[in-house]
């Protein structure tokens, strides 16, 4: 409930100057809907025009993936993880009226610091591409891989419908590449050291774990030969990462 001040100024007092306000609210609060009271969003038509919070607003000022997602690796990351929309060749993450044009972000950067003291999980990569499935890393799980004495190797996680993880690798320069089942690459960047730890994880990547054809894939690792032949890997789930 709004409160009003009943100070006097003058001959009048604060609670009077505060009844054409309470008006005005009234007045605006009609234009919301009758469920949940949220303002009505316009029409907006989506090809010269998109709702951003509750206008429309030229196409031309709204960026690439927005106004509700971000670009990951030359791919869209939309914020509430429904497929992005081709709009005169570019594409965009719509948002639906009376949505949030912002994620709810999770520090996932942070949260990967945190397992820093977890008891690592052994696995050992596979000198074969052909031989990939054998050797699966489990999300939200820190994972010490052995490498073949001398050589790289390759192993796999599974592919969620939620569209990107993040995977941090120690040491840096371990991870070569990330592929599908059929060896086409798949969008993954390099985002450098952890910031909040870099020096437990100075390699952080982001991974689309879908392909081609837009459908979530079980995810190969390619993994560069590294002194000590041992590989640390974490695998999260981006979950509304924010840049």
């Amino acid at each position: 409930m709004t409160r009003f001040a009943t100070r006097s100024v003058g001959q009048f007092s604060l609670a009077t100057l505060a009844i054409p306000a309470l008006f005005a609210v009234v007045f605006l609060g009609s234009c919301a809907t009758e469920a949940g009271d949220t303002p009505a969003c316009p029409s907006c038509n989506n090809t010269t025009e998109l709702l951003v919070g509750a206008k429309c607003v030229p196409i031309a000022q709204v960026e690439a993936c927005g106004p509700n997602g971000h670009a990951h690796g030359g791919e869209c990351h939309c914020f509430d993880e429904k497929d992005s929309v081709v709009i005169g060749g570019k594409s965009y993450c719509l948002q639906s009226c009376g949505a949030a044009t912002t994620p709810k972000v999770e520090d996932v950067d942070l949260h990967a610091c945190e397992h820093i003291g977890d008891l690592p999980v052994a696995a050992t990569a596979v000198e074969a591409f052909a031989e990939f499935d054998t050797v699966h890393v489990e999300h939200e799980t820190v994972t010490d891989v052995a490498l073949p004495a001398g050589k790289g190797g390759y192993l796999h996680f599974e592919g969620h419908e939620t569209g990107h993880v993040v995977v941090y690798v120690s040491p840096a320069g371990a991870l070569a590449g990330v592929m599908d089942a059929n060896q086409a690459a798949v969008g993954a960047e390099n985002e450098g050291a952890n910031e909040d730890c870099p020096t437990e994880w100075p390699e952080v990547w982001h991974v689309a774990v879908v392909n081609a054809t837009g459908t979530p894939q079980p995810q190969i690792l390619k993994l560069n030969p590294v002194a000590g032949d041992k590989v640390r890997l974490l695998v999260l789930e981006e979950g509304g990462h924010d840049d």
